[in-house]
This record gives C-alpha cells, sequence and structure tokens, in this order.
C-alpha cells in the first residue's frame, strides 16, 4: 500500500477554502431519554481518558482503539464511545506517527476509521460542534491523503459549522496548522493570527488590546460550565489555557510581533497550574530566545515534517495536542459529572 507522508490535521485549511460554503443536512437523532453506559463502555473511556491525558497507556492507541471498539459491539447507540474512537484514531495520528508509535502505513486506516467513526456520532448528535470539528479534521486530511474532492468541500464545512456553534472551541482549529505551514506574510497566516485574537475576544467577552493583551483583568471569568469552559484550563485539558498562550506567541513571534508575543507567553505564568505544566521550561525558552525564534518559526516546514519543540511551531511537533492535554487532571480537578456515565448526556455545550 502507498506511504501517506502524514500531514498536520489542520494544515489543510490552507488548500481548500474554496469548498467551504456547503452545509450538510442531517436528520435530528438527539434525544432527552437518559441512557445508561454499559459496563464495557466505562472501563474503555477510562482507559481513554488515560491516554489523552498521558497518565497511563501514553502511545498505546490500539489498545484503546480496540477496547472501544469492543464496547461500541455491545452498544452501538452510545455516542460517546463511537466519538472517542474517532478521538482515538486523531490521537494515533496526529502524535503517534511523529512519535515512531504509528506506522505511516497505517495512516490512511486511522483516518478512515475516524471519518467513519465520526460520521456515525454526527449522525446521532449532528449539532455537536466537537464531533463535528474532527468530522472536518478527519475529513480534510482524508480528503488531502486521496485527493478527493468530495472530502475536501465536506470537511470544510464541517469545520466551518462547528465555529459558528462554538467559536470558543473551534476558532483555535481554524488556526492551529496554518500558523505553522503558511508563509507569515501571506493572507492565510494572517486569517490563522485572526482566527488566534477571535479565540481571546470571545474568551474575554471582549475585544482584547492587540498591543497589551495582557490577560490578568479577565481571569476572574474563569468558569467549567457553559460555552466557555472551553476557553479555561479544566479537566478535560488540564493545561489548556497554558497550552493556547505558547501556541498563539508562536505565532506573533513569526509575524514579528515580538513585544506583544511576550505579552502573551507571560498570561501562562498567571495561570493557577502553571508551575506544573510539563512545558513550562519550553515557553520560558521561547521567551529567552523571542528575538532568535522570529528567524526559526519563518523557516518553510514540509508537510510531514516533524520540528524540534524548541525551534519549531507545536502543531509541526510530537506534541500537538499533549501541550494542552498531558497532565495529572483529577489532582486539580473534579471530574464532570456527565464524564462516562451516560452515553446520550451533555452533547451540546450550552
Amino acid at each position: 500500500m502507498k506511504k501517506y507522508i502524514v500531514i498536520n490535521l489542520v494544515f489543510i485549511f490552507l488548500t481548500v477554502t474554496a469548498y467551504s460554503d456547503e452545509k450538510e443536512s442531517c436528520e435530528e437523532k438527539e434525544s432527552n431519554t437518559k441512557v445508561e453506559r454499559t459496563k464495557k463502555a466505562r472501563k474503555a473511556d477510562s482507559e481513554f481518558w488515560d491516554l489523552i491525558h498521558g497518565t497511563k497507556n501514553y502511545q498505546n492507541f490500539n489498545k484503546v482503539i480496540s477496547k472501544l471498539t469492543k464496547a461500541y459491539n455491545e452498544d452501538p447507540t452510545d455516542v460517546y464511545t463511537i466519538a472517542h474512537i474517532g478521538f482515538a484514531n486523531m490521537w494515533a495520528v496526529s502524535e503517534g506517527s511523529r512519535l515512531g508509535v504509528t506506522n505511516n502505513n497505517n495512516t490512511l486506516q486511522y483516518l478512515q476509521n475516524a471519518e467513519q467513526a465520526f460520521k456515525l456520532a454526527n449522525s446521532f448528535a449532528p449539532n455537536e460542534p466537537r464531533i463535528l470539528g474532527f468530522l472536518g479534521y478527519a475529513r480534510l486530511s482524508l480528503g488531502l491523503a486521496t485527493q478527493n474532492i468530495d472530502l475536501l468541500r465536506k470537511g470544510q464545512a464541517n469545520v466551518n459549522r462547528s465555529v459558528v456553534l462554538w467559536p470558543e472551541w473551534a476558532h483555535f482549529g481554524a488556526a492551529y496548522g496554518p500558523d505553522v505551514y503558511a508563509p507569515f506574510n501571506t493572507p492565510e497566516f494572517k486569517k490563522a493570527l485572526a482566527h488566534y485574537w477571535n479565540t481571546l475576544d470571545v474568551c474575554a467577552n471582549t475585544t482584547v488590546s492587540r498591543t497589551n493583551p495582557d490577560f490578568i483583568s479577565y481571569l476572574a471569568q474563569e468558569t467549567l460550565v457553559g460555552r466557555d469552559r472551553a476557553c479555561w484550563d479544566s479537566w478535560i485539558a488540564p493545561y489548556n489555557l497554558e497550552g493556547f498562550f505558547l501556541i498563539m506567541g508562536d505565532a506573533l513571534v513569526k509575524a514579528g510581533k515580538t513585544e506583544v508575543a511576550l505579552i502573551i507567553y507571560n498570561n501562562a505564568k498567571l495561570l493557577k497550574q502553571y508551575d506544573s505544566w510539563p512545558y513550562r521550561k519550553l515557553l520560558e525558552s521561547r521567551i529567552s530566545n523571542v528575538d532568535l525564534n522570529v528567524k526559526r518559526f519563518r523557516e518553510k516546514t514540509l508537510p510531514g515534517q516533524v520540528r524540534d519543540p524548541e525551534s519549531g511551531l507545536i502543531s509541526a511537533t510530537k506534541i500537538p495536542c499533549s501541550i494542552c492535554h498531558r497532565g495529572d487532571s483529577d489532582k486539580y480537578f473534579e471530574r464532570p459529572k456527565w464524564v462516562g456515565k451516560r452515553a446520550n448526556e451533555y452533547l451540546v455545550p450550552f
């Protein structure tokens, strides 16, 4: 089988903006009926979160996928299990292949599995923004790998819809990748940077200063409920905001806005969990080397190329997901009551 180069999942946004207008229609299948999950599903889910947080089973994608699949076979209506099969397959592509755990020969199969899982989950929950977003990422990646224009068009429509439904969560996905691959002086890069600013604006509930984006005055808005919870650290992503500030700071450095980047970088130090963040030294290195990194971050990065986290933007490194998700969530956050409890509850985050 042809070897497919692993491409950053969001880079393909640059390729398919011409196909962004179509919207898919799905029959509404969400139900208010509470459905208990099977014991097998709850156990598989626990191992899934261990994988995401890097506490156990890290890099053991296939084991987690296998257990989730067995849980699905026992209850093929469990939306969380279906979606997590998709997430685990995407994780195998985005981090596994770069770590040498996922064989590039299997990349296409992982993408196909992810697309099918998210498509099925979307049929049960057509208005769930995260499922829509990741269905889009899978379709864009798969469409590019197979040169399937229809998948590219549908994928972009899915992503666009997720931004409309949950901008606090989805603006980030529209930027993460184009910030690496688009040259700094192109419209594509400027759009990516605008998505990062849009993330700050919707999370601060105001227009954040483009010259002095000190976030300290907005920290009182921190929440673990509703749409705005996507803006903050949480059990799902214990270093969500730390990672975001590093990633956005990198984009500003690439743009040559080093003074503003330093303010964004230093915002991460305002957060309660900063001292336990596994990547805090990486951020501090960014601050020390901010001028040097302008040239580094502007170096051309090819699709599939793995960059050193010290000298490359994060979505092209081995830690594009771990930078926000890796950590002992239970130490700092109470596990949300909805995690693992029911198969069709809390799908839409409103």
